[in-house]
């Protein structure tokens, strides 16, 4: 029997590198589509929900409602009898004179602020700001909707991170996707503000779990070869075809039932997708179900068309080689989701450098998505022809330069636009501003996708979801900062925001030095060998890059030799040429 007539593995050197031993298992088609697939729409779904006011919040015009007795009257009637006039010639839109009683003199009438209002909209209740009354004393309550559910992701986000190392990547999925669409049910039919506020929070923490959860799952449902092309399209295809047509759109004012169906749709496919998913092999692996393991590695090779007695052999030979790992002593990632994280002094360089780039990317992408002042299809045309451009882009460099470089790349390029605007901002020029603010947006939005895939590489299965959940968390106390700064009544405008992204981004990409280069190569062809033993059908393979291994030597001590090397040698520790071991 030869080697190329048998699924390859990369066995692992250690029981955190078990992904990359068991994704070449699985082979590569519908299994891993269907994850995409499933993952496109829940990001769809969640930033559906960051920016659905510009669907069911729109500003309406409004007045005090007249009094019982006066319906009859017509809106222009009424506020000419009983609304008084502001300093700018308009009518008041909170108080109204008391007595409203025709023939009575101004002087003689006090001002009271309204008890209800009248609305400048075909339906009350097709924007939250008439329908729950969210204007003059209860004002307040409309930004604080936002940052309410906003609040909750960031805080929940962990939650499902934890949960899913704890008790299965695919089942917090599921009930992320129920608490989805029946929250979103609820929002869609709310009678009051609070149990909108209620309904709304739980729909954005459930959908954004739901993106960490399937962001994992193809994670580790994919090989090594294509998992970066894969987690790029989960964000990249909702990221650039979400906004414009949710700003399009809005720009047709629609019905309530419209919106929120609109809302609703890819949070349904989401949760249908749902139920074509399954347990992640490797975390199963990870946590010693090794029975369950199998049978989601065979189950994906029929998927994906692959020789279930191949992938059967290849994933016994994995297992064996994990019993030599732990015979041999080997330290392993046995701790507790809560105790493991940040063990070691790799994990932490790795995390310090994702969280903190997450933390500056999130605070930049929503004080610029916040910021924008821009409309009109011109300027959707341009943000969309930039995403497209930057996603491509990154694909090029990803696979020339490595991720490492790239990301600092688009670090850097950030950097130099923040530089740019602040100093056109100082100068007063203003026609190429919104082109830097849209190439901005466009940049972060791409570097977001890298900062992620980082964050999944920094820790070991075992634990991937909880640390990954983490740089969520900070992501989201960065976004509020970004928005704060963006928001901030400064002069020039913005000016603090443009310091705040220049500094940030620079401190970013010292920090991404910290992370080790990986670079994206093709599974190489490996020559056929005879396999004396039948009792072992597959034969792992090993690789190096600086050093090689002398083909003589026992198993145990090629294991040993290896284990030495890659503690060794740091920047080397995520991809290796294959030699093969007798």
């Amino acid at each position: 029997m030869s080697m190329s007539s048998l699924p390859t593995t990369v066995a692992p050197t250690s029981l955190a590198g078990l992904q990359e031993s068991v994704g070449p298992l699985l082979g590569h088609g519908a299994y891993q589509r269907r994850m995409l697939v499933c993952g496109i729409a829940c990001v769809a779904t969640a930033l559906t929900q960051f920016i659905s006011n510009r669907l069911i919040g729109r500003p309406v015009d409004h007045w005090c409602q007249p009094l019982v007795e006066l319906r009859h009257l017509s809106a222009d009637t009424w506020k000419n009898l009983s609304i008084p006039i502001e300093a700018d010639g308009s009518f008041s839109k909170c108080t109204m004179f008391d007595p409203p009683v025709l023939g009575t003199v101004a002087e003689n009438r006090t001002v009271i602020e309204c008890r209800s209002w009248d609305y400048d909209i075909a339906d009350k209740g097709d924007s939250i700001v008439s329908r729950f009354d969210l204007v003059c004393s209860r004002q307040y309550l409309y930004p604080l909707s936002s940052l309410f559910t906003s609040l909750s992701y960031t805080i929940l986000s962990p939650v499902a991170g934890f949960a899913s190392d704890r008790i299965g990547r695919k089942p917090v999925t599921v009930v992320c996707a129920f608490i989805l669409v029946f929250s979103l049910i609820g929002c869609s039919v709310a009678k009051t503000f609070t149990f909108f506020l209620v309904n709304r929070a739980l729909a954005m923490a459930a959908g954004n779990g739901g993106y960490l959860l399937t962001f994992i799952l193809l994670y580790e449902g994919t090989g090594p070869s294509r998992r970066w092309l894969f987690l790029l399209l989960q964000t990249a295809v909702p990221g650039t075809i979400v906004p414009p047509v949710l700003q399009i759109l809005s720009w047709q004012s629609p019905s309530w039932a419209l919106a929120q169906a609109l809302i609703i749709t890819p949070a349904a496919i989401f949760g249908v997708c749902c139920f074509l998913l399954e347990e992640s092999p490797a975390w199963l692996l990870a946590t010693w179900k090794v029975r369950e393991a199998e049978e989601g590695v065979l189950l994906a090779a029929k998927v994906n068309g692959q020789d279930a007695d191949k992938a059967r052999r290849g994933f016994r030979v994995l297992l064996a080689e994990m019993g030599k790992l732990l015979d041999s002593n080997e330290p392993t990632y046995m701790a507790s989701a809560t105790e493991g994280i940040l063990e070691t002094m790799r994990m932490r360089r790795l995390a310090v450098a994702a969280f903190f780039s997450r933390f500056t990317l999130s605070g930049v992408y929503f004080g610029l998505v916040f910021s924008d002042n821009t409309s009109g299809y011109f300027w959707l045309g341009v943000f969309f022809g930039l995403s497209t451009s930057t996603y491509c882009i990154i694909i090029l460099a990803v696979n020339r330069y490595g991720i490492r470089e790239t990301l600092s790349a688009v670090l850097a390029i950030t950097c130099c636009s923040a530089v740019a605007k602040f100093l056109m901002t100082l100068s007063g020029e203003h026609f190429a501003t919104p082109f830097v603010h849209a190439a901005m947006k466009a940049v972060v939005s791409g570097s977001m996708s890298v900062v992620m895939w980082y964050a999944g590489d920094a820790f070991p299965t075992k634990i991937r979801c909880a640390g990954v959940s983490l740089s969520v968390f900070f992501g989201g106390i960065g976004s509020y900062l970004g928005m704060f700064l963006a928001k901030l009544k400064t002069e020039p405008e913005g000016v603090y925001f443009s310091m705040y992204v220049a500094v940030m981004t620079m401190l970013s990409v010292v920090a991404v030095q910290w992370l080790p280069e990986v670079f994206i190569e093709k599974p190489k062809e490996v020559r056929s060998l005879d396999i004396p033993s039948p009792e072992v059908e597959v034969v792992p393979q090993f690789s190096l890059t600086e050093s090689t291994l002398t083909m003589g030597k026992q198993p145990q001590e090629l294991l040993t030799q290896l284990m030495k090397y890659c503690s060794s040698t740091y920047q080397n520790m995520f991809s290796v040429p294959k030699l093969t071991m007798p």
